[in-house]
């Protein structure tokens, strides 16, 4: 009865905010995020598609404060666009039907035997040195190298324990079996540096969120992909391989709620489950569960700045049924360094 009473109070809050209040944050919104419209005709499109997408927000918060929600949304750069926008240039997983043989063969395939009550009841990456910070693919649909990239580099600190933030900029122009800011994958990734000889560092090849013609010199290379491991389709394998592996390459289902995420522990009901809407990819560097709540959690970096999310980060359900898909696609490289970082 308890939750019925507060469903109904909530009922209309999403047409609750004023005018006023509509047109506060409309004016903000467009300071703090440099927006300037070509015309007037774009200007009141993207105000209706501003106001529409803000009291989804407030009305989702409303839940949240009330225990309907396990998460929190929040006005971001993406507040003035529709979800069908976005998708269209920024999410274009592509997939990869060698991985999904070599996941069906055992190819490949890394089963770690170990049990979970093995496992640590927790891990973070981050805390361990093993992530570069939050990075900022742009306006181009680059997420798969960053996906890779920051698995490259969780494995290049393993076995040098020195953390160098790594070329995404090279895949980008280089990785041929991919697209640019188009669309790609990270296991198609992986195989490509390994015909290109290795990644070059940031700082030698700085990204450009452009697709441009691929200057990689021998002597820029810093480690060398040898090969990758693909995980089953299980949350309890992707536990073990981040626990005893390091940071891993997943690939997700973006549906608009995961746009407007702001902090706590995000599970998405519009997630069909369906692997054919998988459309985004991401770097899971932890796991863990949350004390209040006891709701288990992947600790997740996204790559689209720290303005975006926790931080840049995002917590997702463990344990629920796979909410996503993100276990459905997940891979680690394997790494050599080539010279000496420093």
């Amino acid at each position: 009865m308890l939750i019925s009473s507060v469903l109904f109070a909530l009922i209309g809050l999403g047409f609750a905010l004023s005018s006023h209040q509509l047109e506060k944050e409309w004016k903000q919104f467009q300071l703090a995020h440099d927006r300037f419209y070509k015309n007037p005709a774009e200007l009141r499109f993207r105000k209706r598609v501003f106001n529409k997408n803000l009291e989804n927000i407030k009305k989702h918060n409303e839940e949240y404060k009330a225990g309907l929600q396990s998460y929190m949304k929040a006005v971001n750069k993406f507040t003035d666009l529709t979800y069908e926008e976005v998708q269209k240039k920024l999410l274009k997983y592509k997939g990869n039907v060698a991985s999904e043989a070599r996941r069906d063969s055992n190819v490949d395939l890394d089963i770690l035997q170990v049990d979970d009550n093995e496992l640590p009841d927790s891990v973070d990456f981050r805390e361990k040195g093993y992530v570069t910070p939050v990075k900022n693919q742009g306006e181009c649909g680059s997420f798969w190298a960053f996906s890779a990239v920051g698995a490259i580099e969780g494995q290049l600190y393993a076995v040098t324990k020195k953390l160098v933030s790594l070329s995404e900029q090279e895949l980008v122009d280089c990785s041929d079996t991919n697209c640019g800011c188009f669309i790609g994958d990270m296991e198609d990734a992986f195989e490509d540096l390994k015909r290109l000889g290795g990644i070059a560092t940031e700082e030698s090849y700085p990204y450009k969120a452009k697709e441009d013609n691929c200057t990689l010199k021998k002597d820029m290379v810093v480690a060398k992909v040898t090969g990758y491991k693909v995980l089953p389709k299980d949350e309890s394998e992707l536990k073990k391989a981040v626990a005893l592996k390091g940071p891993i390459s997943v690939a997700i289902e973006v549906t608009h709620n995961f746009l407007t995420y702001k902090k706590g522990i995000f599970y998405d009901r519009l997630c069909s489950g369906d692997e054919e809407n998988i459309n985004h990819a991401v770097l899971v560097v932890g796991y863990g569960e949350d004390n209040s709540t006891g709701k288990d959690y992947w600790i997740v970096k996204n790559s689209w700045g720290t303005e975006w999310g926790d931080n840049g980060y995002i917590k997702m359900r463990r344990n629920r049924r796979n909410n996503c898909n993100i276990a459905s696609f997940a891979s680690y490289p394997l790494v050599k360094p080539k010279r000496k970082l420093f």
